[in-house]
């Protein structure tokens, strides 16, 4: 539901007793968030499945994206502006069309992040998290004329194993720039 300015996807569960669950999230404004909250499925196979789709031009990306107190959740979002954040979760997908922006994953075990690595021109920044993996796909591994980066495509070429797998370091920033990887300290703060 739309509260404000904020889709919120909240307490959807699934245990494997009906069809998987499946939440649409119809986007219609750039200046939408979206905020999934204490959503859990049974298992990596009964994840409960959250797809934010909108309608082109203005419909198609939101500006932030926040994925909170969740397991077993599968998320595919065309675009995200300003920032993902996948917080205190466990065994977690997230796949970002587009232009990846920054991402934080804080205070979470088993974290899938699935993106064009030719497009990410923002950091990925780690805390106190564990089993988190980038699934990157090149962007020549995408079909010719197909227009922006979509999560659908980005399955396909995991289907067809054209992928590579990173495994993302806690307390790190990682960034992919010009064809190669930079991953650094986090400098500690007062804050922690």
């Amino acid at each position: 539901r739309l509260q404000n300015s904020v889709w919120e996807v909240t307490n959807y569960v699934d245990f494997a007793e009906a069809e998987p669950t499946v939440v649409v999230v119809p986007n219609d404004s750039v200046s939408h968030d979206v905020k999934v909250e204490g959503c859990e499925g049974s298992s990596k196979r009964r994840q409960v499945l959250v797809e934010i789709k909108g309608a082109p031009p203005k419909g198609e990306a939101v500006r932030s994206l926040l994925i909170s107190d969740s397991s077993f959740v599968r998320v595919l979002v065309d675009r995200v502006i300003l920032k993902v954040m996948v917080v205190n979760c466990s065994n977690v997908e997230v796949v970002i069309g587009g232009h990846p922006p920054q991402i934080v994953v804080k205070n979470t075990t088993g974290c899938t992040l699935t993106l064009c690595a030719d497009d990410m021109d923002h950091p990925l920044e780690t805390l106190n998290s564990a089993g988190v993996a980038m699934i990157v796909v090149a962007r020549d591994a995408m079909p010719l004329n197909e227009g922006p980066v979509r999560p659908k495509l980005l399955l396909e070429a995991i289907d067809r194993n054209v992928h590579e797998t990173i495994l993302v370091p806690e307390r790190m920033v990682t960034k992919i720039m010009d064809q190669h990887m930079e991953t650094s300290l986090l400098p500690a703060t007062l804050s922690e």
